[in-house]
């Protein structure tokens, strides 16, 4: 509470932005809008969430800008970008790096997880395996999704984490049976 207060005070009459990523919980954005005043001298507060229920508890008349997933050409320039900067792609790569951006299904968090894994090791074989089953990836290097998985994980409800995990037991694009999920129960 202290330190809430103590920002409030620093932050009275000052003009501020701030920016803050990835709100989980409407509660937290409760709590975290009684720190900033309001005195109406053009401070704004920009934040961003993946849950729908969140901007509904921002006050009324703020602006909401709900974003879409990335077409193709869009996911295709993001991976590229990520993967080779501003140098440009080996034109052997360029079918298979599509392939693997159109297998992100426009998900910006998934496209800029994949250079991690790509950037090191540009021939085509490698680039073909990953194209091939992007779960068998992970297996080989871990540390590149661990830390979006245990984001994703650890803010599903209890009930819901061995479901979640239990996915990584299934090549990716595979249609599950409820029944098998069931049994690994």
């Amino acid at each position: 509470m202290e330190l809430s207060e103590t920002l409030k005070k620093r932050l009275s009459g000052q003009r501020y932005l701030l920016v803050m990523d990835d709100i989980w919980d409407s509660k937290d954005w409760n709590n975290l809008t009684l720190c900033f005043p309001d005195d109406n001298n053009g401070s704004r507060i920009v934040f961003t969430t993946r849950l729908a229920d969140v901007p509904l508890q921002v006050q009324p008349g703020c602006y909401l800008h709900p974003l879409r997933f990335l077409n193709e050409k869009e996911s295709w320039d993001l991976l590229r970008y990520k993967v080779f900067l501003d140098e440009s792609c080996p034109s052997s790569l360029v079918e298979i790096g599509l392939h693997i951006a159109r297998k992100c299904h426009g998900l910006p968090l998934s496209i800029v997880v994949k250079p991690g894994i790509l950037a090191n090791d540009t021939t085509t074989r490698w680039w073909s395996q990953v194209a091939q089953d992007v779960s068998s990836i992970t297996s080989n290097a871990p540390e590149q999704y661990m830390d979006t998985l245990v984001l994703s994980c650890n803010h599903l409800p209890d009930h819901l984490k061995p479901c979640f995990l239990y996915f990584r037991a299934f090549p990716e694009d595979y249609e599950i049976p409820a029944w098998k999920l069931i049994r690994k129960k």
